[in-house]
């Protein structure tokens, strides 16, 4: 982690490998459950999730379908021509510099997690994916989703001229990658701080001979938060009973110490207290007037042990009691 940002990942990329698992017949509704998310949220382009667990999610589905080679075998299958990570435009990219550029470039856009290069040295280019933080648990599905990607891209557009023998991926646990997709030959143990793949720079000026299939427009979806707090927020958003949680559980999601977390939104102006406070404060006022859940149900959720704790805090935020907030916000359903 670093002092401005918090490791998210939009949730929308776990997709494939929920509609992987329903495809061979495997039930992916615990794993949603484990990580206290709903199965709707998936329909979000918006929602962005700790990094830790969307890793943990992809261990977990590989587990699900015991098949370790199911990062490797979505990641293969991926569409360049139609992704908005790759293409969010829609624009003709006329070789696999470009390709590769416009990546590089969007990517943060979907993810604060990794920091993606391109860079050429000599007779060699390199692209790396680079973690801003040190990850709790596993990495290897998702690196290996990484890799069969940047791989299909490259073989796509390289054809016939193709060589294995000229290609290095250097990935956290080789195992997890197919032979078919690529030969043990190319491939280098590396450790959970990112991926990287080793090319001659002579293959970026290969032409894109697919053409752009035109593709539904739609609105863009906001890049990751870029302060501790925005982050915070944006991760309580989508955490099951997020109000409630201590500081203690959410440094837990994001991977990092309680007190590196407080240190962190502490340089950025503010509190823990205050970032849960506001949260609880829009829940309680959204619940009250569109909601028939009772009061001390609601206190409950929010994490009020107390319901006159709750009260207090709401006349706090509101001058009103809750039952006085409800009455008069009945209309608004």
């Amino acid at each position: 982690m670093t002092a401005s940002i918090l490791p998210l990942i939009r949730l929308g990329f776990f997709k494939p490998f929920v509609d992987e698992l329903l495809h061979r017949g495997c039930d992916p509704s615990g794993l949603f459950a484990s990580a206290g998310l709903s199965e709707e949220a998936l329909l979000s382009d918006d929602i962005l999730i700790s990094a830790n667990v969307m890793y943990r999610l992809a261990e977990e589905a590989a587990a699900l379908a015991q098949d370790p080679f199911l990062g490797a075998t979505i990641g293969s299958r991926f569409d360049f021509r139609t992704s908005e990570l790759l293409n969010p435009k829609g624009r003709q990219l006329g070789t696999l510099a470009e390709v590769l550029i416009c990546f590089v470039q969007n990517a943060t856009e979907h993810a604060s997690s990794q920091i993606y290069s391109l860079s050429i040295s000599g007779l060699r280019a390199r692209l790396f994916g680079k973690r801003i933080f040190v990850p709790v648990g596993r990495v290897h599905q998702v690196d290996a989703w990484d890799v069969a990607v940047w791989t299909t891209v490259i073989r796509r557009l390289l054809g016939r001229k193709w060589d294995a023998s000229e290609y290095t991926v250097r990935v956290s646990n080789p195992s997890v990658l197919p032979e078919k997709l690529l030969p043990a030959s190319c491939l280098l143990q590396g450790d959970n701080t990112g991926c990287e793949i080793l090319f001659p720079s002579a293959w970026l000026e290969a032409k894109n001979p697919i053409g752009q299939r035109r593709r539904k427009r739609r609105a863009k979806s906001l890049p990751p938060p870029d302060t501790v707090e925005q982050s915070l927020r944006e991760a309580l958003r989508s955490m099951e009973l997020s109000n409630a949680a201590t500081v203690k559980q959410a440094a837990k999601y994001f991977g990092v110490h309680p007190r590196a977390l407080q240190r962190a939104l502490k340089e950025g102006g503010s509190s823990y207290f205050e970032v849960i406070d506001e949260q609880r404060k829009i829940s309680a006022m959204k619940t009250l007037s569109s909601d028939d859940m009772s009061v001390t149900d609601l206190a409950t959720s929010l994490g009020y042990t107390d319901l006159a704790n709750f009260s207090r805090a709401f006349r706090r935020w509101t001058g009103q009691s809750p039952s006085e907030y409800r009455e008069q916000n009945r209309g608004h359903r």
